[in-house]
């Protein structure tokens, strides 16, 4: 089982993979992604939270999507 800390930084990095070979990161793709990691990766999801589990996981792909967008799109 993962502390938090340790699952968020496994599965953002995970998402950043995963996400790349797709060049997509909208909110469906984090959806599919957490599916993904439901039925084929559920290690990562090895950790105790309170509330609801995608909920806490979407939280964290949409923290790091901003930062992500703004490196991926740095303005001129």
């Amino acid at each position: 089982m993962h502390t938090v800390a340790k699952a968020e930084q496994l599965i953002v990095a995970e998402w950043r993979a995963w996400s790349k070979q797709r060049d997509s990161y909208s909110v469906a793709d984090m959806l599919s992604f957490f599916c993904r990691l439901q039925k084929d990766r559920s290690h990562l999801l090895s950790f105790r939270c309170s509330g609801d589990q995608w909920q806490r996981v979407h939280g964290w792909l949409q923290s790091d999507e901003d930062i992500q967008s703004k490196i991926r799109s740095p303005r001129a």
